[in-house]
């Protein structure tokens, strides 16, 4: 039994290196040892489900997700979003949409008697919605040059893909885009730009009085967002006394302030990986269409490729939006 099972195992390895059915693996390898050509080795190579692939959920997709979280790990800390996250609202998507809402109150309370009627304050109320929006892309490659790579290329191909989507998610949220159903607003819309003075300890006072102004003096956690350069002369001279995000997705001389307790996002994690080599694709980068108007659409399994799909989907909203304060050209020495 203990040669069966060694054999079903040679033969799932083989099917999966060569891209092949579990069927035509034992075929193959009979040829040279006749042993995996009696039935009763078939018979369990035929009840073997499929070979391992990164998309068949109880296979190989469990160790496909861990291997992503831990490169997440040592990659998402140098982004913005994954700062900012780690102090702001971070949620999880469900089956549905997740409201964020926001009180501001017209009042505040006060102090009362004993025995006095106690105010009753009024409001507005604001909900914003996270969405599963996404972020996006495919990239294709022969087979036959995954096959004459030492490293496999997939793995290489993931790595960058992830560092991409890094990169393209923290100049998203960086920009001063309004919101649609596409796309989150990024943190400058509608924020206050802030003219440098050239002196570090100035800029600082002057973005935090913009900030407590428009937020109407309540502030629970203030956040300096800004670029490397920026940050070395900060932790020289400015020490700890606010919380720094540092990252070289900030545009060098950007400064911006934000609350960080108004930050609220869901998603954003582990991307999700898939590959197939059956699809058809439309091969355009920056425009795709629907297939049936996309030109040129090409068979993946025609043509003997393979097509890497990564989806990241996230959302973030600010609870007050606009509640940013920034500055650009900052040159501090």
């Amino acid at each position: 039994m203990v040669d069966l099972v060694v054999r079903a195992a040679i033969v799932q390895a083989f099917a999966h290196a060569r891209r092949m059915s579990a069927e035509r693996a034992c075929a193959t390898i009979a040829q040279r040892y006749p042993s995996y050509s009696d039935e009763l080795t078939k018979f369990i190579c035929r009840a073997a489900s499929s070979p391992a692939t990164t998309f068949e959920e109880g296979w190989a997709a469990e160790f496909v997700v861990a291997m992503g979280a831990d490169l997440i790990v040592a990659l998402m800390p140098r982004s913005v979003f994954a700062q900012l996250a780690a102090q702001g609202m971070h949620l999880t998507f469900g089956n549905a949409d997740i409201m964020v809402p926001d009180f501001i109150p017209s009042a505040v309370g006060t102090f009362i008697r004993q025995g006095e009627p106690i105010p009753v304050i009024q409001g507005t109320t604001i909900a914003q919605f996270l969405t599963r929006k996404k972020l996006a892309c495919i990239v294709s490659y022969s087979g036959d040059v995954d096959e004459g790579t030492i490293v496999p290329l997939e793995g290489i191909l993931r790595t960058r893909i992830r560092e991409t989507a890094i990169a393209t998610l923290d100049s998203i949220l960086l920009d001063d885009q309004p919101g649609t159903d596409v796309r989150p607003a990024g943190l400058l819309n509608g924020a206050v730009q802030v003219t440098s003075t050239g002196v570090m300890h100035a800029d600082l006072q002057l973005l935090a009085q913009e900030l407590s102004t428009i937020a109407g003096h309540y502030i629970r956690v203030p956040v300096l967002i800004m670029n490397i350069a920026q940050d070395l002369a900060a932790h020289r001279n400015f020490g700890e006394v606010m919380p720094l995000i540092s990252s070289p997705s900030v545009a060098p001389g950007t400064i911006i302030m934000v609350d960080a307790a108004d930050f609220a996002c869901a998603g954003g994690q582990v991307p999700r990986f898939e590959i197939s080599k059956e699809a058809a694709l439309h091969f355009e980068d920056s425009n795709p269409e629907h297939l049936h108007v996309g030109s040129p659409v090409r068979s993946l399994w025609q043509e003997e490729t393979l097509g890497l799909r990564m989806i990241l989907e996230v959302d973030w909203c600010l609870r007050r939006p606009g509640i940013a304060a920034y500055m650009r050209n900052v040159h501090w020495h």
